[in-house]
């Protein structure tokens, strides 16, 4: 069973939606010592695993029209036993953090709050977003992407859900 070292781990922040119904995932993407991203190996504790936030995107009021902030797996291609016993421990482990933080902090008021908390359980220490209009490519090396510290997922998100 592979684990991916926790300083070599980096946030990556999609847009997906429709348009009744908006959902954010920010993902989990491994940044190699020659710095190329890559996906998690495929049993690693971070294969798939996601904070997902639904959105409407309707409202100009973004922080008001948050409707759900999940952390979990999303759409593992197959899982036996002994992955699926690591995603219960992995999910486990980040749901403590969280019940740490909420006592220290109180609950997050949003899911941008929260994602920055997902990253400090999972031990990101960069956010990267591909560029618009870098690369054409499908794979990670044939686009570009700009590094953020995750400090600024909170105005990020909020930056990109006005795009």
């Amino acid at each position: 069973m592979n684990t991916d070292p926790k300083p070599a781990t980096a946030l990556v922040i999609d847009l997906e939606g429709s348009k009744v119904q908006d959902t954010l995932y920010v993902c989990l993407r491994v940044v190699t010592d020659n710095g190329h991203i890559r996906n998690p190996d495929s049993h690693s504790q971070y294969s798939d695993l996601a904070m997902r936030g639904h959105y409407s995107p309707s409202s100009s009021a973004h922080r008001a029209c948050w409707l759900g902030w999940p952390v979990e797996y999303s759409k593992p291609y197959s899982v036996g036993l002994e992955f699926a016993e690591l995603m219960v421990k992995t999910l486990r482990r980040i749901r403590k953090h969280f019940d740490k933080l909420n006592e220290r902090f109180g609950y997050a008021p949003d899911f941008e709050t929260d994602a920055v908390r997902f990253a400090d359980a999972v031990g990101a220490t960069v956010i990267i977003r591909k560029l618009k209009d870098g690369g054409s490519g499908w794979s990670y090396d044939d686009s570009q992407y700009d590094r953020f510290p995750v400090s600024s997922m909170p105005s990020l998100l909020l930056r990109m859900l006005d795009e």
